[in-house]
């Protein structure tokens, strides 16, 4: 229909069929086969859904998803999506969490990683040092229970009144006492909303 002209520059009727518009969309004969194959095998045959990357004819590459379905009287409707920003997304989303992984996990400063409801879900190798405690120890646990108890209250307002705040500015650290394996301990803390 109009709607693959516009996405990929040619319709399949003009193209002379579904496999010649799929050749003409793929200029690496290697690729075009892959393609043509599994377009045969998992969309036309099984009625599977298939992304393929292809070149429209303006020259942009775009991911195309086709899911197919079959009818009664044996033909087939097959409906194309262009789901290129969907999966540019999900790389990027991806690519993010690897980033963030490697600079929670490297940094030399301890991180802790809570819910809204303050349970630590995760605490990074300098915190667990500092604290002498295993993440199996600590997790699900509230952060408060880590602070000395006057502490975890001024951190307690502190993060509310931050968050009703329209302040754009990192909040302020505290001086807290935190609870270790062995004895108790003086730190700064800083916290920052994430999501």
């Amino acid at each position: 229909n109009a709607l693959c002209r516009e996405m990929m520059g040619a319709t399949v009727r003009e193209a002379g069929g579904i496999e010649a518009w799929l050749t003409s969309l793929c200029p690496n004969d290697e690729h075009r086969k892959r393609v043509v194959d599994s377009f045969r095998e998992h969309v036309w045959r099984n009625q599977l859904t298939r992304t393929f990357s292809l070149r429209s004819l303006n020259g942009k590459l775009r991911e195309v998803e086709f899911r197919s379905s079959l009818h009664r009287d044996g033909g087939i409707t097959i409906i194309l999506q262009d789901v290129t920003e969907t999966l540019r997304a999900q790389e990027a989303q991806r690519h993010g969490k690897m980033k963030f992984r490697a600079l929670f996990a490297g940094t030399a400063n301890g991180a802790v990683l809570t819910d809204r409801t303050g349970r630590i879900i995760d605490a990074n190798p300098a915190f667990l040092e500092f604290v002498d405690l295993s993440l199996r120890e600590i997790r699900m646990t509230a952060f408060s229970e880590l602070l000395h108890p006057e502490d975890a209250g001024i951190l307690q307002s502190a993060e509310t009144e931050f968050l009703h705040s329209d302040s754009c500015d990192a909040p302020t650290s505290l001086k807290v006492r935190i609870r270790a394996r062995e004895s108790e301990k003086v730190t700064r803390l800083s916290f920052h909303p994430i999501g």
